[in-house]
């Protein structure tokens, strides 16, 4: 009988970048991103960094200040003494788009897709372009080779650089 091999697919889900006081008023306005690689220390190239990244788009001033409430750094995660044989490295992101009142009620959601092709086609993974709905999507998302651009790069169209899906309009 063959050996058994385990799979991991470690994620980030939720993230929400704020200040302990501003709990109930979560503004759904963070961006995430992905390091792969930063210049060497010894100025010999770059490292493989492999940080996964979240952070607040603006800092949450309060009125036109930023305060001691004001979250502006990032936090970042990485998968530590992964033997490179073994690491394969996807990066999805997605995000729901919810009404402009209370932002507590999604009415869509949309995240960074490939367009199918033959060998590999499209698979509708919920009611919209992002969130992934059931654990199987979930696993299919996070287990499926794909590697989305950096959220913070959104406003651009990547459909015809990356064969990305455009982005729906909600509203």
């Amino acid at each position: 009988m063959p050996p058994c091999r385990h799979q991991s697919y470690p994620a980030l889900d939720g993230l929400d970048v704020s200040h302990i006081s501003d709990i109930d008023d979560l503004r759904g306005d963070d961006l995430v991103g992905f390091l792969r690689e930063y210049p060497s220390s010894e100025g010999c190239g770059t490292d493989i960094v492999n940080v996964a990244y979240g952070l607040d788009n603006d800092g949450d001033p309060a009125g036109e200040e930023w305060d001691y409430r004001s979250p502006r750094a990032a936090v970042g995660i990485a998968i530590l003494g992964m033997p490179s044989d073994s690491l394969d490295v996807n990066y999805n992101w997605y995000t729901s788009v919810r009404t402009s009142d209370t932002m507590l009620i999604p009415i869509g959601n949309w995240g960074s897709r490939r367009k199918g092709t033959i060998d590999d086609p499209f698979r509708h993974i919920g009611s919209g372009l992002g969130y992934p709905e059931g654990d199987e999507n979930k696993y299919y998302l996070m287990s499926h080779k794909e590697f989305d651009y950096d959220q913070l790069f959104c406003a651009l169209n990547h459909t015809w650089q990356f064969g990305r899906v455009a982005p729906r309009l909600y509203g």
